[in-house]
């Protein structure tokens, strides 16, 4: 099952790139309409690879994952980070799957059409370094978890 997480990463990051790569093609004084186009489908195409993995790898593993998360110091790793996750990939999902529809009219090329293609993409960029930021806290609360579970209150000696 670490593929499953391996992947998840991998995927993630590659869609970033493929987002920071499209926001500098969409700033050009004459942007490339392939280009553009070829690096949203991209980017949908990664923005789908990272639900799908992750999505695979929460249902098949993270029940035990969170479990050592919640009896560690740190459970709001599950209780506030990977809930803001489990929804924050929707968002990034449709503002990834919205770019290669608006790219594809012709009217794109406009001042005010790519001004909105480039805040979809800075939507992109945010809520996936978000989401990034947000596994590295469910990471760290499931590694305090496995070395430190928390002291138990009101136990008997």
């Amino acid at each position: 099952m670490t593929s499953l997480l391996v992947a998840h990463h991998l995927a993630g990051l590659l869609a970033l790139f493929a987002a920071l790569w499209l926001w500098v093609a969409l700033g050009a004084p004459q942007p490339e309409p392939g280009r553009c186009r070829r690096l949203a489908l991209l980017l949908a195409h990664l923005a789908g690879a990272v639900l799908l993995s992750g999505g695979a790898w929460y249902v098949l593993t993270y029940g035990a994952d969170r479990a050592a998360i919640l009896r560690g110091p740190w459970p709001q790793a599950h209780g506030v980070a990977m809930e803001s996750k489990e929804h924050m990939v929707f968002l990034f999902l449709l503002a990834a799957l919205y770019l290669p529809v608006l790219l594809r009219d012709p009217a794109w090329a406009e001042a005010a059409a790519r001004r909105l293609a480039r805040a979809c993409v800075a939507l992109v960029l945010l809520w996936g370094v978000a989401a990034d930021l947000g596994g590295l806290a469910v990471d760290l609360g499931l590694r305090q978890g496995l070395v430190r579970p928390a002291p138990q209150t009101g136990a008997a000696p």
